[in-house]
């Protein structure tokens, strides 16, 4: 509100100042301009400023013709409130445009330990996003981490490719590579850049099928087992364990006593790979098998090294048990023997007695081509079907007629 007690003097039509009783701008006491203009039959008063802010009286005419003519043709502003807020959404309007350019500068590498990395750590298991890191450390951040994010196109996705192709990595290494990659763009996309993001079949990094083939026959599996158990017994108990339920690797590593109960005569996989929990029935045999040695403190480690700390990795006893047996001479990549046979293995037994739900819920699978990618076929059943099919194509004989009764 303007004090009408304070004197008032005309600058100009339109134009008001009072002076300020002690300051002084220059040689002259300052001045506090206001102005008065009519909306829509109602006369209004509005403050500007001193003098000493900047307000000449040039500068108030200016700002008073800018409103007059707004309401003279019905554009632009028409109160200084309305110029205030054009004032404002545009500065708005600037610093989301300055914002937007920035972020398209924005490299790969400050985009994957900015955003994704931590996107990553929240929503993915520790096992899943190291791994993304270690894609990211030695392959993506080399090739395309000074590229700005959204200036990534196929151009730049060659210089990543050819890196790939000069390493000594298989064709699934390279394909789960480049999957990271486009994790990184997708995530991205979705919070705006306009990028687009390849197909592994238009980058070239489809891998083929690389379904391993090899189960254990039964003396091989007692062969491991029998060797373990003079070398290494933790070797031998989380080996005899995987093939006595078919679980992950990761899974057995990590499965303390807490998740086990003798009497309910069931056990838990904690968070697995799809992150969720799994529940399995002990057979007499698992059972047999941990009674053995445990149940050990609710926190422990039921399969623990032999020095009590956690395996990272396969037994190495595992390893050179299979070597010294020799079940790998002469087999190719996709037929030799590694931890995860025995799952394999395993998955094929049960498909012989279990339905396929059953068998999916045991193993841990949400897809049945999960299923479809670890059972291996029947050759019998298969014989057994191609001779009813042959069946159906033997000669049947002469047909017999059966004559119409004539009146």
């Amino acid at each position: 509100m303007i004090n009408e007690k304070v004197q008032w003097r005309k600058a100009a039509q339109g134009i008001r100042y009072r002076l300020h009783p002690t300051r002084k701008h220059g040689k002259q006491p300052d001045r506090y301009y206001v102005i008065r203009y009519t909306v829509d039959g109602q006369k209004k008063q509005e403050a500007l400023g001193w003098l000493s802010e900047g307000w000449t009286l040039d500068e108030v005419q200016k700002q008073l013709s800018v409103l007059k003519s707004g309401l003279k043709t019905g554009e632009g502003p028409q109160t200084l409130a309305d110029k205030r807020r054009a004032a404002t959404e545009k500065r708005k309007a600037d610093e989301a445009r300055q914002a937007a350019e920035q972020s398209r500068l924005v490299s790969v590498s400050e985009y994957f330990e900015q955003y994704y990395l931590p996107f990553a750590k929240r929503t993915k298991m520790p096992q899943s996003w190291d791994k993304e890191v270690s894609h990211f450390t030695h392959w993506i951040n080399p090739a395309l981490g000074h590229f700005p994010v959204a200036e990534i196109s196929f151009q730049q996705w060659e210089v990543l490719l050819k890196m790939l192709d000069n390493g000594t990595l298989a064709p699934r290494t390279r394909q789960y590579i480049a999957g990271t990659m486009r994790r990184i763009l997708r995530h991205a996309s979705e919070r705006g850049f306009d990028i687009k993001i390849p197909t592994d079949r238009q980058l070239g990094v489809a891998a083929k099928d690389n379904r391993r083939l090899r189960v254990l026959t039964p003396k091989e599996s007692e062969d491991i087992l029998t060797e373990l158990e003079k070398r290494n017994v933790h070797a031998w108990r989380v080996t005899k364990f995987a093939m006595l339920t078919g679980c992950r690797a990761g899974e057995a590593f990590s499965l303390r006593w807490r998740d086990v109960s003798m009497e309910e005569k069931q056990l838990c996989f904690a968070d697995t790979k799809n992150k969720d929990d799994r529940f399995i029935p002990l057979s007499p045999a698992v059972i047999d098998l941990l009674s053995g040695f445990g149940p050990g403190r609710p926190g422990a480690l039921v399969f623990p090294r032999p020095g009590g700390s956690k395996y990272a990795e396969t037994p190495e006893t595992y390893r050179a048990v299979v070597k010294s047996l020799g079940l790998n001479d002469g087999h190719g990549r996709r037929d030799r023997v590694c931890f995860h046979t025995i799952r394999h293995t395993v998955a094929t037994q049960l498909a012989r007695s279990l339905d396929v739900r059953s068998l999916m819920d045991i193993m841990g699978w949400r897809e049945i081509s999960m299923a479809a990618r670890y059972i291996h076929s029947n050759e019998d059943t298969k014989r057994a079907a191609m001779a009813a099919l042959e069946k159906t194509l033997a000669p049947q004989g002469p047909a017999k007629v059966i004559p119409f009764a004539t009146g």
